[in-house]
């Protein structure tokens, strides 16, 4: 996956696309720092792990500026997240995660809200890469809820 970064930054960097130039080097700069925080190479997993920090932080700045009635750094976050999003797993449809999320609820036996735990315990590592976790907690809470 790496190697996929470096050869697309270097693709960029010929194209003179500034945002995915930009992109692609703070991914390779996170990629980098997280290799030295735990003094080795990561694997593709690990890598998918800092992609999907990154496209929650963005995530979370188009939620902010959205607010705030900043659209102008809206579309900015937006062409962020779609790049990174480019790197990451095919995301699952809703149908697929309340699929799952049914699964996990009949697996730990939870009946109450008070379940969700043990309930996104079993589901997060069936979805890591491929959902966001805010989407899993809701759609957990919305069936716990009927």
């Amino acid at each position: 996956m790496l190697n996929k970064i470096n050869e697309d930054l270097k693709t960029a960097i010929k194209q003179g696309d500034n945002v995915s130039k930009s992109v692609l080097r703070y991914l390779k700069s996170e990629i980098h720092n997280r290799e030295i925080s735990i003094g080795s190479t990561l694997t593709n997993e690990q890598i998918v792990d800092v992609l999907n920090k990154q496209a929650k932080q963005r995530r979370e700045s188009i939620e902010a500026y959205t607010n705030g009635n900043r659209t102008d750094l809206v579309e900015v976050e937006e062409k962020e997240l779609s790049i990174i999003m480019s790197y990451l797993p095919e995301q699952l449809s809703q149908t697929e995660i309340e699929a799952i999320v049914k699964d996990g609820i009949k697996e730990t036996n939870a009946n109450s809200l008070q379940d969700i735990g043990k309930v996104m315990s079993w589901v997060m590592p069936k979805v890591k890469g491929k959902a966001d976790g805010k989407i899993i907690s809701a759609t957990v809470n919305k069936i716990l809820n009927k």
